[in-house]
């Protein structure tokens, strides 16, 4: 770890940062980064990952992803067959991992929930339907997370465009609950493939979205009990680059708050459920979402993060209310402009 990150290295606790001595250079190493998907993330993970043989991406295989690391489809082609959610954060971070490939490293597409899900869209389009579905089969048990985080989802929708704001709160919890149940899976599914692939290398690098925290979790207790000399290094790529900056805050989200105490079985009171949905109703409307590349040095996404995470948390359930209302016809640049002006009032 160099320099410029060994003071944020220091703030975060069970990394499994290991001393430098002969016993640790003897050791095989999962390296486990953690992140949002945006360009600006990609240098540190590009430090992270050539230090690796082995690099495990976030997404489910595909049969051309190999044709495209050896240049025989270009990653624009490619990236058609695909719905990402962010175009320029993957087509970067391919161009990367396209580069390691080129100098020896292997590259791999590890996410079994998503590879399942789209076996089970196939299979339900050649005219089966969920009951022919092995209930005894994991493809089952993805199928039925799903399908609950999704009918929760789309109840979400539907209440957010009324009037009935504690109805709005209510669905918002309930798919929070329903969310924090398919991460438990997927972060159980890809522990299993993961732990497949130390046989295979020595030092490997796992891509995971920053609210794999249950991850670190599985990887850590099943490396411990499988023995065999691996220590588990985890890196929260923005926090580590916010506190090498000077940049102070929390970088953890009203709502993602409440989806990891969910996630992790913590117990949490309804009326802080209910102000937790209220902030993110506001924090939703007030972040950035479209996707820059300029000033990426600068970390622009993880700051707006900080900014928009600490506006969201000053405010209590009945201004909330008010701004939610208030907001809701208005684009996001108005949107910041309307609570600033909001918070200056009161």
């Amino acid at each position: 770890m160099g320099k410029r990150y060994q003071s944020a290295g220091a703030e975060i606790s069970n990394t499994g940062f290991c001393p430098k001595s002969t016993y640790c250079y003897r050791m095989k190493t999962l390296t486990l980064a953690l992140s949002t998907h945006r360009p600006e993330t990609l240098q540190r993970t590009a430090e992270l990952m050539s230090l690796s043989k082995l690099i495990v991406l976030e997404e489910p295989s595909h049969p051309d992803f190999y044709r495209m690391l050896e240049g025989q489809q270009s990653i624009e082609d490619h990236l058609l067959e695909l719905d990402v959610e962010y175009p320029l954060f993957s087509t970067e971070q391919y161009r990367l991992v396209r580069d390691f490939h080129r100098l020896g490293k292997k590259v791999m597409q590890v996410e079994p929930f998503w590879h399942h899900l789209y076996r089970i869209q196939d299979f339900l389009a050649d005219g089966n339907g969920p009951a022919d579905i092995d209930r005894s089969s994991v493809e089952f048990q993805v199928y039925d997370h799903e399908r609950v985080a999704t009918g929760r989802l789309i109840a979400y929708y539907k209440a957010v465009r009324g009037t009935d704001y504690l109805k709005i709160l209510r669905t918002m919890d309930l798919f929070a609950r329903a969310d924090a149940a398919r991460f438990r899976l997927r972060d159980q599914l890809r522990t299993t493939e993961i732990m497949k692939l130390l046989p295979h290398s020595d030092s490997i690098y796992v891509e995971a979205g920053a609210m794999h925290l249950l991850l670190k979790k599985y990887l850590f207790q099943q490396l411990a009990a499988e023995g065999g000399g691996w220590r588990l290094k985890t890196h929260f790529i923005e926090l580590e680059e916010m506190r090498a900056s000077g940049y102070m805050g929390s970088m953890v989200a009203p709502g993602d708050e409440l989806t990891l105490a969910y996630m992790f079985g913590r117990k949490i009171s309804k009326a802080r459920a209910e102000m937790l949905c209220a902030q993110t109703l506001v924090y939703a409307k007030l972040v950035w979402k479209e996707e820059i590349l300029e000033d990426k040095e600068n970390f622009p996404y993880t700051r707006n993060d900080l900014e928009t995470i600490k506006i969201a948390r000053m405010l209590d359930l009945n201004a909330c209310r008010e701004l939610f209302f208030a907001l809701r016809p208005l684009g996001r640049s108005e949107a910041v402009e309307y609570v600033q002006g909001y918070l200056r009032k009161n």
